[in-house]
C-alpha cells in the first residue's frame, strides 16, 4: 500500500483523473510533482472521512518515470 489514510488503504495509482471509477480513491501526481490522494467527481477529504490532524502514512513513493 502506498498510503494509508485515517486507516483506509490507498494504493491505486492513475495518470489522468478520467481513469478512475466514481468514489475509488486513488493516488496521482499532481502539476507540482506532489503526491495527491483524489477521488474522482468528489472530495478525497470527504470519501475518506479526514478531517484536519487525521493519519496519513505514506511509504516511499517513486516516481514510475524515475525507476
Amino acid at each position: 500500500t502506498a498510503m494509508m489514510v485515517n486507516g483506509t488503504p490507498v494504493s491505486k495509482w492513475k495518470s489522468a483523473y478520467a481513469e478512475a471509477d466514481l468514489g475509488e480513491p486513488f493516488l496521482i501526481y499532481g502539476r507540482a510533482g506532489f503526491v495527491e490522494v483524489s477521488v474522482r467527481d468528489a472530495s478525497a477529504a470527504g470519501a475518506l472521512a479526514v478531517k484536519v490532524g487525521d493519519k496519513v502514512i505514506a511509504n516511499q513513493v517513486v516516481r514510475r518515470d524515475e525507476k
